[in-house]
């Protein structure tokens, strides 16, 4: 399936949230046409990152939809500061890829999931634990800036 033909409907669908990248994806190509907030995400020059875009693409649609939405997930807490309790330690699933277990202590209770990683994203998680940063982007945004270039 060719992934770099959306159409300009579903991109502003994508940015007002209206569609979400985790179905898109099964159903639909993709290609993303701005800059936005998730630029930092990604590697370049003068920009450490913690993906090349075209590696982020590759691992993003080598997920599952389940693990997609966890991923999702994961973004969306880290963007609402959500305290993430425990030390993103990397362990290894039955197929051979690497994952840490997240456990995000909400209001009134604990949200536990695991998330596959790839590129540096224990890195990205152990700077959000730190307070380097917190994101202000969303799977969509990542997924969008990540097409833009490739």
């Amino acid at each position: 399936m060719d992934y770099n033909n959306l159409s300009e409907e579903d991109i502003k669908k994508i940015q007002t949230g209206a569609i979400d990248i985790c179905d898109l994806i099964s159903t639909q190509p993709g290609t993303g046409i701005f800059p936005n907030n998730a630029t930092y995400f990604f590697k370049r020059a003068g920009n450490e990152g913690y993906f090349e875009k075209s590696e982020f693409l590759t691992w993003l649609l080598g997920l599952t939809d389940d693990e997609r939405r966890k991923l999702k997930l994961l973004l969306e807490y880290m963007s609402r500061k959500v305290r993430l309790n425990n030390l993103p330690f990397e362990k290894t699933d039955s197929h051979g890829r690497p994952y840490i277990w997240c456990r995000f202590l909400l209001p009134n209770a604990i949200q536990e999931f695991k998330v596959i990683v790839g590129g540096e994203m224990i890195k990205f998680i152990k700077d959000y634990q730190q307070g380097i940063f917190s994101p202000n982007f969303s799977l969509n945004q990542l997924y969008l800036e990540a097409e833009q270039s490739v």
